[in-house]
């Protein structure tokens, strides 16, 4: 489990990342029962699910951390819920339903990412724990990584041509290359949205 505090001004913020796979779930939509569509960040932390095959590795989930804080606290932006926000932010979507779709946990998901934001590390963890506990699920932060087939699957979602990829793709040969670059333009991505709102 990743454990980090947000950079500053947000530092007083903690999120929790980890992944995990639910194969003895019949259905993943049951772990949504743990969303509470927090309208504040509190002592109690908020969670979110995704799906692991559509995240770029830790960092964008950090940084959808970052500008779900940011929109709520500095923004003062009118949402719905934080859970509901990540979804927007992790997605890069403008429109809340966009995001839903492309985001949201589906009944067959079965390798699912978990963000947590809290005021206090230890009840960030806990809350994480306590859920991989009680559907005797286990961390896989593997789930997160990125290869080949993910990169493609994330071109795709968020609508990176082969033509702006490849042009800004360093060394062909280096397949870290094509990882760190998937990830800065998804980052670009989320970063943009602040300007669409």
């Amino acid at each position: 489990m990743i454990i980090k505090r947000l950079e500053e001004p947000f530092a007083q913020y903690v999120i929790g990342i980890t992944a995990f796979n639910t194969f003895n779930l019949d259905d993943s939509t049951l772990l949504l029962a743990h969303i509470t569509h927090s309208t504040k960040l509190s002592e109690q932390p908020v969670i979110q699910f995704f799906n692991a095959d559509k995240i770029a590795g830790w960092l964008h989930l950090y940084t959808s951390a970052y500008f779900t804080v940011k929109s709520l606290v500095k923004l003062s932006t009118k949402i719905k819920s934080i859970e509901l926000e990540l979804l927007r932010w992790v997605s890069a979507q403008k429109q809340l339903s966009d995001a839903i779709n492309i985001m949201g946990v589906k009944e067959g998901d079965k390798r699912l990412a978990v963000l947590s934001i809290g005021l206090n590390e230890n009840t960030v963890r806990d809350k994480i724990s306590q859920i991989l506990g009680e559907y005797n699920l286990i961390e896989q932060p593997e789930l997160l990584e990125i290869d080949e087939n993910k990169i493609q699957r994330l071109k795709r979602l968020f609508q990176i041509s082969d033509t702006e990829f490849n042009s800004l793709l360093e060394d062909r040969d280096n397949p870290d290359s094509g990882k760190t670059l998937i990830i800065k333009l998804i980052i670009n991505r989320i970063s943009a949205l602040i300007l669409k709102k």
